[in-house]
């Protein structure tokens, strides 16, 4: 039963990890690099969670395949990250 407790937990360490990575990787990545990284079936999944979580605008097309923007995309995966870690209190306030 453990994996369907670590599935709870995919998202959120997915979003850390791709914030982490926006910091270093610049100005771009392949994403391809992203998919192995990240732990993606393929690459259309990998394309998939970006644009639910909303960096479709940084991604393009290029000779070499597509590639994900990672300068422009710093500040608001760090963002997405911290309301992914939010803290509840004792009294289950958010």
């Amino acid at each position: 039963m453990g994996g369907y407790l670590m599935d709870m937990f995919v998202a959120r360490e997915r979003l850390a990890a791709l914030a982490s990575m926006c910091r270093v990787y610049k100005p771009d990545l392949a994403i391809r690099f992203l998919t192995e990284e990240l732990g993606f079936e393929s690459d259309q999944e990998c394309v998939q969670f970006l644009c639910d979580h909303g960096a479709q605008q940084l991604l393009e097309e290029k000779a070499d395949g597509v590639r994900f923007h990672t300068g422009k995309a710093g500040t608001f995966f760090e963002t997405a990250k911290n309301a992914a870690f939010k803290r509840v209190d004792i009294k289950g306030q958010i």
